[in-house]
C-alpha cells in the first residue's frame, strides 16, 4: 500500500446538507484528504454525481435494487468504485483498514451501528448525528484506550437491556463516589396500529441501570 499523510474519509451520509459541506471541504483540500466511501440511503443520483467528482472506492446505498442503479451508471461513466448494500456494508466501510476519519452524518437511529463500527475499529469519528450518542449512552459502557482514544471492545457492559424499542433521552445520575444510575424510557408499546406483544418484550417501560465503580 502506497505511503501517503492523506486522511482517507468515510462520509455517512454522504447526501444530507453536512455529507455535502464534508466533501467541499475535501475537495478544497486535495493535499489533505481523500474520500474513500460515500453512503447515501435513496438518493442514487445525487450520490452518482458525487462518485463522479470524488472518485471513492467504495459506495454504499440502502437496497440491492438502488444498488444495481448506481452499478450501472457509475459504469457508464468510466468509475472503478465498487458499490455495495445495506446495513453490513456501511459498518464495512466504516471500519475499513484503510480509513482514517469517519463523518457520521446519516439522520437518526440508522447511523448508530456504523458509528459504533467505526469507533470499535479505532477510527477518528467526526460526529454529526446526536442520535448515536442518545441511543448507544444507556445500553453500555466500556474502557477506552488513553493512548489510541478507542473503546476496548472486550471491557463492554451492556447497561440497559435492548428489548428492541427506541429509547429516549437517557439521564445519569451519581449517586456517589462508588455508584452511578442510568435511567431511560422505552417509547410507548404498543402502537396505535399494533395488537400483539412486542416480539422482544418492549412495553413502554422506564429502565434503570445501577453502576458501581471499583
Amino acid at each position: 500500500m502506497p505511503v501517503t499523510n492523506k486522511q482517507r474519509l468515510t462520509v455517512l451520509g454522504a447526501t444530507g446538507s453536512i455529507g455535502v459541506s464534508t466533501l467541499d471541504v475535501a475537495a478544497r483540500h486535495p493535499e489533505r484528504f481523500e474520500v474513500f466511501a460515500l453512503t447515501a440511503h435513496t438518493r442514487v443520483a445525487e450520490l452518482a454525481a458525487q462518485c463522479r467528482v470524488h472518485r471513492p472506492r467504495f459506495a454504499v446505498v440502502g437496497d440491492v435494487a438502488a444498488a444495481a442503479n448506481l452499478r450501472e451508471e457509475l459504469r457508464a461513466a468510466g468509475l472503478a468504485t465498487e458499490v455495495l448494500a445495506g446495513e453490513a456494508a456501511l459498518a464495512e466501510v466504516a471500519a475499513h483498514a484503510e480509513v482514517d476519519s469517519v463523518m457520521a452524518a446519516i439522520v437518526g437511529a440508522a447511523g448508530l451501528k456504523p458509528t459504533l463500527a467505526a469507533v470499535r475499529a479505532g477510527k477518528r469519528v467526526l460526529l454529526a448525528n446526536k442520535e448515536a450518542l442518545v441511543m448507544a449512552g444507556p445500553l453500555f459502557i466500556a474502557e477506552v484506550n488513553r493512548e489510541t482514544l478507542c473503546v476496548v471492545r472486550q471491557t463492554e457492559q451492556v447497561v440497559l437491556p435492548e428489548r428492541g424499542a427506541m429509547l429516549g433521552n437517557f439521564g445519569a445520575t451519581a449517586i456517589d463516589a462508588g455508584e452511578a444510575w442510568v435511567t431511560d424510557g422505552e417509547y410507548p408499546w404498543p402502537l396505535p396500529t399494533e395488537t400483539k406483544p412486542h416480539p422482544k418484550g418492549a412495553d413502554g417501560s422506564v429502565l434503570l441501570g445501577r453502576i458501581y465503580w471499583e
